[in-house]
């Protein structure tokens, strides 16, 4: 995460909520308090097991693959927890530089990062050819396009459900009052879009998406994206609000 260099937008008098669980939110809050802002962390969803357990993807990862395609780092704590050895014996890909970041605090050497942080960028530029062997841990409620992508291209992919994002059962009066009153919101998914409505139900002036699965989500849901993350990242983000915000 970029630091303020001297001379950057300041975010002074600013309150920014981050919609992430908190222990994925520290360092984005950090690189925003950095430059003046107050953050709110909004703890909306927390990680959790797949409902059957661990063993599909335990299994998934002994098997042979060329590729194992990573779309979060949730995704690679998960493999990682469930791996009975790691890295795994296959070239490892990964859809934006946090996840890359992910596989190489595990001990995993990185082969390819896709140059933009999506889905369907990943599906369409990792390497291979027809009959390519591709395993895909997945969120519960991930959406087709990694999927889809690669079957198009003649790939064979395995994809397993490798965690779940469950519903967080409280959220403090205080923190719904201080995210009601914000400048701003960062949302990095559908599914926390959704519990922003539903929870929070008031929306910021500003609203800013980390990339194009969550702005349609968004839209669907009736609000306007300020701004779209560009890149798709934690340095995108923090871009996009010093954009609308900074002085």
């Amino acid at each position: 995460m970029c630091p303020m260099p001297r001379g950057a937008e300041s975010l002074t008098g600013r309150t920014i909520v981050i919609c992430r669980p908190r222990h994925q939110g520290a360092e984005l809050a950090e690189a925003l308090e950095a430059r003046g802002a107050t953050v709110v962390i909004v703890s909306l969803v927390e990680v959790a097991e797949p409902r059957e357990g661990t063993d599909s993807l335990t299994t998934a990862l002994q098997a042979g693959h060329d590729w194992i395609v990573f779309t979060s780092a949730n995704a690679v704590a998960a493999a990682r927890r469930a791996a009975t050895r790691w890295p795994p014996r296959a070239s490892l890909a990964a859809i934006g530089s946090a996840t890359a970041a992910a596989l190489s605090a595990s001990g995993a050497s990185v082969d390819f990062v896709s140059p933009v942080a999506t889905a369907n960028a990943l599906a369409e530029t990792v390497p291979g050819k027809p009959g390519s062997r591709v395993l895909a841990p997945l969120a519960e409620l991930a959406g087709p396009d990694l999927v889809d992508g690669l079957e198009r291209r003649g790939f064979s992919v395995t994809a397993v459900e490798a965690y779940r994002l469950v519903e967080v059962d409280e959220v403090p009066a205080q923190v719904i009052a201080a995210a009601r009153g914000a400048d701003a919101v960062l949302l990095t998914s559908p599914s926390l879009a959704d519990r922003f409505a539903e929870v929070i139900g008031g929306w910021p002036p500003v609203v800013i998406s980390i990339g194009p699965r969550t702005s349609r989500r968004l839209a669907q849901l009736g609000v306007t994206v300020t701004l779209e993350a560009d890149p798709h990242s934690g340095d995108g983000l923090i871009s996009a609000v010093v954009t609308t915000l900074g002085t």
